[in-house]
């Protein structure tokens, strides 16, 4: 039997996966053809691993993610995790009792930062893993090393980000 929590929570993600899906649509082809109309068509090639288009494109998966998780109803998740805070009195006692309490109530407020800097790995281990296909399916490193970069940095942009920003960057989150 399911519980009635379990059915609101994948009515919220099948409707936060219907925005998500609109806005892409929407999204991609007015980016592509505000920078094919700006630039023209003989340079299409260029502009994908150019920066502005990059910088462009993870602006517009961040605001895609935003606003589908707003009308969908998970507002919540747009927040990084904090853990609570435990009131803030003065710590009397001993030397390393007080050490050890100032030092875990700075990990609690440096939980978002960690967080974030959880995301950076996880997108850089991303990275490295799509520039290793890529240079596998037969992209050039050497000659041209910075096309291939940006080329999987927006893999990157379009694949993994996207997850990231969905479901954060713990693990639990990801399981069924």
């Amino acid at each position: 039997m399911t519980n009635y929590n379990d059915l609101l929570s994948e009515h919220c993600e099948v409707k936060f996966s219907f925005y998500y899906c609109v806005f892409s649509f929407l999204s991609s082809a007015i980016l592509l053809l505000v920078y094919i109309l700006c630039e023209g068509v003989s340079v299409f090639g260029r502009i994908l691993y150019s920066p502005e288009f990059l910088v462009a494109a993870s602006t517009f998966e961040l605001c895609k993610v935003g606003l589908a998780k707003l009308v969908s109803g998970h507002t919540s998740s747009l927040c990084l995790p904090r853990v609570p805070s435990q009131e803030y009195k003065t710590v009397r006692g001993p030397f390393l009792r007080r050490i050890w309490i100032r030092g875990s109530r700075l990990i609690q407020t440096l939980t978002p930062v960690l967080h974030l800097v959880k995301g950076i790995l996880i997108l850089s281990a991303f990275w490295l893993l799509h520039t290793y296909l890529t240079v596998c399916f037969g992209a050039p490193v050497f000659s041209h090393w910075l096309e291939t970069g940006s080329f999987t940095a927006l893999l990157l942009v379009l694949t993994a980000y996207p997850i990231l920003l969905t479901k954060g960057p713990s693990y639990e989150n990801l399981s069924c």
